[in-house]
């Protein structure tokens, strides 16, 4: 993709990993379908009060010389910081 496309897409023509299972709301993965090679993106749709639970603020080890960014970002902005 050039630098200057984007996409657009439809999270509901996206596959719900959750469907058929007894796991409630919705899980879908959207970077395959945006074309994304440097972002991650998933729809996570959970009804209120559905006594579930989503992981949040997690993050993935890189292996690259530039993974302590991300530490250098959260040391830098404590406001951005997540709370559970």
């Amino acid at each position: 993709m050039p630098d200057d496309a984007y996409a657009i897409v439809n999270p509901d023509a996206v596959k719900d990993h959750y469907a058929g299972t007894d796991v409630p709301g919705e899980f879908r993965r959207l970077t395959a379908a945006l074309g994304a090679k440097q972002l991650a993106a998933t729809l996570s749709r959970i009804a209120p009060h559905s006594d579930f639970e989503q992981s949040s603020g997690h993050f993935h080890a890189i292996d690259r010389g530039d993974a302590t960014k991300i530490d250098e970002f959260w040391e830098a902005s404590p406001a951005a910081a997540q709370h559970r």
